[in-house]
């Protein structure tokens, strides 16, 4: 099996419904894009859908034999193959909203909420922050904070913190173990949520939709007084 190194956050499908006419229906569809951070964001470019929104190795962390673990690449593409199929009649016609369908779109969404860039900024920051706060309390003679377990929404974890200063848990290979975790953890739950909610389609006769590479957007319409 051809194990991709370069694994994509918003998936070719996806962004192949936003590329330029002149490529949608070739083997490298191309997009237009605005970068915050590599360009100037008012100068847009060309590129091809396999370098859009992609990392090398994003969901496939080594695992402690050495190796590289691409469990959850394998599952994200497993929903990919499958939405992937019915995104032509969701983009450009019309679909039932049929308790399967709303399922997988489900699950599909809150995975699409989870994998992003931002996510993993996020569960990197939530890492930082967590491992700041343990190592503020006072330290026996061997540097190793004297705390043994913590209580977050009435929940008691238990923390081992015998190799608090073994290097690997400010590797990049260890941030990304967490936020892989994060996903296969909180997948189901959110699609739980989005299952529940109410659902609407809107469909435009012209080409006038932009997207990101943030493509899950999530807003309060009712706001508290």
């Amino acid at each position: 099996m051809d194990l991709p190194k370069k694994q994509h956050w918003v998936p070719r499908f996806y962004l192949k419904q936003f590329a330029i006419p002149a490529t949608q229906n070739s083997k490298i569809p191309k997009v237009w894009t605005f970068s915050k951070e590599h360009r100037d964001p008012k100068e847009p470019a060309l590129i091809s859908i396999t370098d859009a929104a992609s990392s090398r190795y994003m969901y496939s962390p080594i695992n402690e034999q050495g190796h590289r673990d691409f469990s959850t690449e394998q599952k994200l593409a497993g929903i990919e193959g499958i939405v992937s199929k019915i995104w032509p009649d969701i983009c450009h016609g019309s679909i039932a909203l049929s308790g399967s369908f709303r399922k997988i779109i489900s699950l599909f969404l809150a995975t699409t909420m989870l994998r992003d860039q931002k996510s993993f900024n996020i569960a990197k920051y939530t890492q930082n922050k967590m491992r700041s706060i343990i190592d503020s309390f006072p330290k026996n003679d061997l540097g190793i904070p004297q705390i043994n377990k913590f209580v977050y929404k009435g929940k008691v974890y238990i923390l081992d913190l015998s190799d608090w200063q073994n290097p690997k848990y400010n590797s990049d290979n260890y941030f990304r173990q967490f936020f892989v975790d994060t996903i296969n953890e909180n997948a189901i739950h959110f699609a739980k949520i989005l299952l529940d909610r109410t659902w609407s389609i809107w469909t435009f006769s012209n080409p006038i939709l932009a997207t990101s590479d943030a493509p899950f957007i999530m807003c309060n319409t009712i706001k508290e007084p």
